[in-house]
């Protein structure tokens, strides 16, 4: 049997093209799955039995006696084979199901239609011809083992399923079970055999056997005696079932339950834990578990050229490459060199088939690698690190769903490192804190940016005791920088807001794009590198710049600025600076996500209030605003009306131009009724289905009925054919209208009742009319 998992593909064509029935039951017989491309093999119709228990679908029986199966299953953790009848449609058909544990909890059936093999078996001796075609169409071979002459005879199917020609001897005994039989199996069908020549006990049983290229295959072996008028059990008859397909399908079946299991284990201790460590520890043991391999490893790049192994899984007998380094290149399937730091997928099957340098052979004999898989992990948008799988023994052809599981997996690990980091940045942070505490949380009071920096530049020249602290803003595409922030604690400083600092040829700046802390001990008098004139002149003193980032490009600057002396700045005011930098760089992404946030809020506001077919307001929006206006309504002691509106014999225009025409109809009542009612306090909405509603504040009757002829008028412009319509040829609607003065004691839903009151009368009366609520 190729040793490869099937991928899911290739599963997916299995399940189509098979002719079985492939339920996933619980330990209580209730029905988890059910896969099939033939409905007729269900006693019902899958709808009628996802979910219920074997005793809700089968007689009882039949139940009891599957559930007890499935019980024995999961306690000797094995597979067993049924057979049951069923009536279906007048007709007895007979089933073969083939139960397997999925898990502790679970089981697999494959049921088939077996009602053909019955027929074979009982008509074996008449028709060898129609059972010999039979059998070739179904993968079933027969057997017979005469006792008296000891001699074996095999249909022409049973040669194929053991990989023989039928031209070829019939094995003996002990060949079958010294050379076809799997070493493990021999005892048990040998047991079996004795079994039933001495009692004529009969039997089935699965096995694995070889064929002679050496491939793996599953046969089920189904076996019944003979017996004379002695007693004596004469011949063993039987038949050969090949089922190989299916076992690969459970297998299959069983790893993706696998995968999932250590995915979902992943996720939940990310979940749980912040012990980075821990999770990728848990990680790398647990997939070299699953696939079976010899080592499993995760990297963390210190460098784009340099890479560490911190976590490993490996078997007793590989060499460990914890705290190892590992090449600056690897190697693609495309086999070609390329920096490791790409974040390319590796995935190679045999290091000796691929065309590589001497040196990198090297590193992979020197480290027992005969074949791997790798794929990135990557944290944002940089590349941390790799997690690789080491296959040592020997090649191995990584399946594709191994693949997408690391994917999987590394997409966890970049959550828990993001999580992990998280967490130490905030208790990094909580120990500056107690150092900076004041100038924090005058930063952290505001998500407004010019409060933030005026606040900034005051607290961090108190803290710092400097004589000027500013905030420049980098613009790019006016190739210049601009000072948005400047605190001074000395009048005789110039104020530079809103100065202008040209980007071209000024070497300070260049500088501090490259992301370099610029330290000036004198302004004047700095022979280091070249200044521009005019800025030296200007600050006559020493100056501190930390390049500000937003995300990983050039935001701006912060300068800290000692007017007329000579200061050498020390590296704890760097690493201070350094430190409130990080605290604005936080502050302005939270300044822009908060007002993106906002952005986004007032949007889904927008659609949460809204209606998605009509574009007008929802019932929700209809309800809270009819509560706020009358409540306004009340507090002024003025009229509040209101108007229903129904499509008349919306359904019958449904049925006649279709549910897609019906609601662009609605549409168009919508915008007819949005485009009519024009004043900014007034609400159409859509009150369910064909019924639209109008709040009018401050509107009496008489005002609400000159809308509701607006209303009639736009309408009948429109022309909508409904030509099913019992009172027009056009679309008409039918409206109630009320207008109310609140009392103090009284709830907003009396308006909609004797406005839902008219609208009924309206339709009672024939409809195409509103009626006005008289105002009892």
């Amino acid at each position: 049997m190729n040793s490869s998992l099937l991928s899911e593909a290739e599963l997916r064509a299995i399940f189509a093209a098979m002719s079985d029935l492939v339920l996933t039951l619980d330990h209580q017989g209730r029905y988890l799955n059910v896969i099939t491309n033939q409905p007729k093999l269900l006693y019902k119709p899958v709808d009628e039995i996802l979910g219920k228990t074997l005793h809700e679908v089968f007689p009882q029986p039949l139940a009891d006696y599957i559930l007890e199966t499935i019980q024995t299953v999961l306690q000797t953790q094995g597979t067993i084979l049924l057979e049951y009848c069923l009536e279906i449609e007048e007709k007895n058909i007979w089933f073969s199901a083939n139960l397997s544990p999925l898990s502790d909890h679970s089981v697999v059936a494959v049921i088939r239609d077996i009602g053909e093999h019955k027929q074979v078996e009982e008509t074996l001796q008449k028709t060898n011809l129609a059972l010999a075609e039979a059998q070739k169409l179904a993968h079933l071979g027969s057997w017979s083992y005469d006792l008296v002459t000891q001699q074996i005879y095999w249909s022409e199917e049973a040669f194929s399923i053991h990989g023989l020609s039928s031209d070829q001897p019939v094995p003996s005994y002990e060949e079958l079970l010294q050379i076809f039989t799997h070493p493990d199996d021999r005892e048990i069908i040998r047991h079996r055999i004795e079994k039933a020549i001495n009692t004529g006990e009969k039997f089935d049983q699965e096995i694995r056997i070889f064929h002679p290229d050496g491939s793996l295959h599953y046969i089920l072996i189904k076996c019944q005696g003979i017996i004379n008028q002695q007693g004596q059990v004469i011949e063993l008859f039987g038949t050969f079932l090949e089922i190989t397909e299916r076992k690969q399908i459970e297998e299959t079946l069983r790893q993706l339950l696998k995968r999932e299991r250590v995915i979902t284990e992943i996720t939940q201790r990310i979940r749980q834990s912040l012990n980075l460590k821990e999770i990728l520890n848990t990680t790398v043991i647990e997939i070299r578990k699953l696939l079976q391999t010899d080592r499993v490893l995760i990297y963390q790049f210190e460098s784009p050229q340099d890479a560490t192994v911190i976590v490993q899984s490996v078997g007793a007998e590989w060499i460990s490459l914890w705290g190892n380094k590992i090449p600056s290149t690897y190697l693609t399937q495309e086999q070609c060199v390329i920096p490791f730091s790409q974040g390319c997928l590796h995935n190679i099957s045999d290091v000796y088939t691929i065309n590589c340098k001497p040196e990198y052979l090297q590193w992979f004999e020197q480290y027992q690698v005969r074949a791997c898989l790798g794929v990135p992990i990557i944290k944002g948008e940089i590349l941390w690190g790799f997690l690789m799988v080491h296959h040592c023994a020997c090649p191995r052809q990584w399946a594709y769903w191994e693949l997408d599981l690391l994917e999987q997996i590394a997409a966890q690990v970049s959550i828990a490192i993001h999580q992990s980091q998280l967490y130490e940045q905030t208790q990094a942070q909580a120990q500056w804190e107690r150092g900076l505490r004041r100038v924090i949380q005058a930063i952290s009071q505001s998500l407004d940016l010019t409060t933030i920096f005026s606040t900034a530049t005051f607290e961090i020249g108190q803290l710092l005791g400097v004589d000027r602290v500013s905030i420049a803003q980098y613009l790019p595409d006016q190739n210049h920088w601009c000072v948005v922030a400047s605190t001074t604690q000395n009048p005789e400083i110039p104020n530079i807001v809103e100065m202008i600092i040209p980007d071209n040829n000024n070497l300070i700046l260049a500088e501090l794009k490259k992301q370099k802390v610029i330290r000036i001990s004198n302004f004047k008098q700095d022979v280091i590198r070249p200044l521009n004139q005019d800025l030296a002149e200007k600050n006559p003193g020493a100056l501190l710049i930390v390049p500000l980032l937003v995300g990983f490009s050039i935001w701006g600057s912060l300068s800290l600025y000692r007017h007329h002396q000579t200061w050498i700045w020390q590296d704890t005011e760097v690493e201070l600076a350094c430190t409130l930098v990080e605290q604005l760089q936080v502050a302005i992404q939270q300044s822009q996500l908060y007002q993106q946030l906002q952005v986004a809020n007032q949007r889904l506001q927008g659609l949460v209030m809204m209606d998605g077919l009509t574009q007008v307001a929802n019932r929700r929006r209809f309800d809270e605003y009819l509560l706020q206006e009358w409540k306004r309504a009340t507090r002024e002691q003025q009229p509040l009306a209101l108007i229903l509106c129904d499509v008349d014999y919306f359904k019958q225009y449904n049925d006649t131009y279709g549910h897609l025409a019906g609601d662009e109809c609605l549409i168009k009542v919508a915008q007819a009724l949005d485009e009519t009612v024009r004043r900014p306090g007034d609400l159409v909405a859509r009150y369910g289905g064909e019924e639209f509603a109008i709040i009018l504040p401050q509107t009496s009757a008489t005002g609400a009925v000159q809308v509701a002829d607006l209303i009639i008028q736009t309408l009948e412009s429109l022309k909508i054919p409904h030509r099913t319509s019992l009172i027009s040829s056009n679309l008409t609607v039918s409206m109630g209208i009320a207008s109310l003065i609140p009392s103090l004691d009284s709830s907003f839903q009396v308006v909609i009742e004797v406005t839902d009151q008219a609208l009924y009368q309206a339709k009672r009366e024939g409809r195409n009319r509103y009626i006005v609520h008289n105002g009892e």
